[in-house]
């Protein structure tokens, strides 16, 4: 039995990495989006945060009270409007 090849890049791959500096350093405060609605700037400040705990030894602050109680409806609706296509399109709220 065949086994699908694997595509997916990963930035522990050299070439990977390159690319990934390369289109960072193309990034200016002016670039537009190619799909979502951050700017190039709030894109690099949420990957830098999410990076950030990743690598971090301290944990992320708990979730309030408030998220617990009211996030799973809010997942369920914001979920449940865009699954009406069977794949994800660009463009959806993130």
């Amino acid at each position: 039995m065949n086994e699908p090849e694997n595509d997916m890049k990963t930035i522990f791959d050299a070439d990977t990495q390159a690319e990934l500096v390369d289109r960072i350093g193309r990034l200016t405060p002016d670039t537009e989006r190619q799909w979502g609605k951050m700017t190039a700037c709030q894109m690099m400040e949420h990957t830098a945060r999410v990076l950030e705990m990743a690598t971090s030894e301290e944990q992320p602050i708990k979730q309030i009270f408030l998220g617990k109680t009211l996030g799973w409806m809010f997942k369920k609706v914001s979920w449940a409007k865009s699954a009406s296509a069977k794949t994800r399109r660009r463009g959806l709220i993130t």
